[in-house]
């Protein structure tokens, strides 16, 4: 787009959630009877903020800090339990009932006759809340009158003969469906949601609230859900999807409210170094110009679960060339779930990018050592390098792995 890089800041969904909903009662963002219970979230109150958007579920833990600001207690965590999962429970209804050689033939004649289908059902899955004996509404005579062709049996004897046969109708131009076959397109993933939180729950302690936000917490249902599981923890604001973007603004004119961060992984950078039998495997064992080292060592610079300030100055780690007359130097950075990892081999590592490294024009590099920085707070990863006898700070660009 043509930003340049110093002008373009990435926000973290649920972080500027969190920051317009603790800015936001006070203006207004939340019914006046959630505004008043909830209060304006005083200094040292921890809440958890659910992001339900689309795709997935986004969910981190914050705390109001003695001058306002906010720190992470927990890294952000979530999974794939967005309202599209309920969007592909209603297709595999349609599957189980009309098979998929039909609904492949519909989507192939019928296209926007399927299309306005979906969108009926997200009309109809954003405002059910449960409380109704069934859902019914507009249906393609098309797609009735093709499974009839295609299979020779009216779909009334094989919606009855199905394992849903109790569920569903079509009465003329419509389809009836059962409040207790609609929620079950819901409960797998609101199961996983109330699992998530609950077990966060356990791991952060004294959390007073859970804010929903983002455009699946407006689904009646789900609210109603987590209100019966968790009571009067749960609020929400009056407009769910339009927090993110709002708190985005936000952050954008307060970048640093948001001051203590959790890392979510170990981040390290991969080296040799001297080999010692008696702690390095064998298989890593390597013989260069007559010296024995052990390759692809884990050199951590970050621990997974590490609190880190935004700015904070962190340790830095020596690490040389491997020969003369280079131009540039290559590290390659690698993450973990483990908190000390020996080899960026071992199981849950996985690579991270490449740092390539701008080296002064010397001849003995091997006798230069670099010192490496991963600095991390903000909402991305920076490397700070100094080459250590010149005092010299170096260019370095640092390519992620897709």
């Amino acid at each position: 787009a043509g930003i340049d890089n110093d002008s373009l800041t990435i926000a973290l969904e649920p972080e500027v959630a969190s920051i317009y909903c603790k800015a936001g009662i006070k203006d207004c963002a939340f019914e006046k009877k959630d505004a008043e219970r909830i209060g304006i979230l005083k200094k040292n109150t921890k809440y958890m903020i659910l992001d339900l958007g689309g795709g997935t579920a986004d969910i981190t833990c914050h705390e109001v800090l003695e001058d306002g600001n906010l720190a992470e207690l927990h890294h952000a965590t979530g999974g794939n339990y967005g309202g599209t999962n309920v969007d592909e429970a209603f297709r595999q209804l349609l599957v189980k009932i009309f098979g998929t050689n039909v609904i492949k033939e519909f989507k192939r004649l019928y296209l926007d006759d399927y299309l306005e289908l979906l969108a009926i059902f997200e009309r109809k899955k954003r405002l059910f809340d449960g409380k109704s004996d069934k859902v019914i509404f507009s249906f393609p005579y098309r797609l009735l009158e093709l499974h009839e062709s295609l299979c020779g049996v009216d779909i009334k004897r094989d919606v009855w003969n199905s394992p849903v046969g109790n569920d569903i109708e079509f009465p003329r131009g419509k389809i009836s469906i059962l409040s207790s076959q609609f929620k079950s397109f819901f409960d797998t993933t609101v199961s996983s949601i109330i699992q998530q939180v609950s077990e966060l729950l356990e791991s952060v302690p004294d959390l007073s609230y859970i804010i929903m936000v983002g455009g699946f917490s407006e689904s009646p249902y789900v609210y109603n859900r987590m209100q019966e599981q968790f009571g009067e923890m749960v609020f929400r604001p009056i407009e769910p999807s339009s927090t993110v973007l709002k708190g985005a603004v936000l952050f954008g004119e307060h970048h640093t409210i948001i001051t203590k961060r959790i890392s979510k992984y170990s981040y390290g950078i991969a080296r040799m170094m001297r080999f010692k039998p008696d702690i390095h495997r064998l298989d890593k064992r390597r013989e260069i110009d007559g010296f024995v080292f052990v390759d692809d060592v884990f050199n951590s610079h970050i621990e997974v679960g590490q609190s880190i300030e935004v700015g904070q100055d962190v340790e830095g780690y020596e690490y040389f060339p491997a020969t003369n007359g280079l131009t540039q130097a290559v590290l390659e950075v690698y993450a973990s779930k483990t908190r000390n990892p020996q080899y960026v081999t071992d199981e849950g590592c996985f690579p991270v990018g490449l740092l390539t490294i701008d080296l002064s024009p010397y001849e003995d590099h091997r006798h230069w050592p670099l010192r490496v920085k991963i600095l991390f707070g903000g909402t991305e990863l920076t490397v700070d390098v100094l080459e250590v006898k010149t005092n010299k700070s170096l260019k370095v660009t640092l390519s992620l792995v897709h």
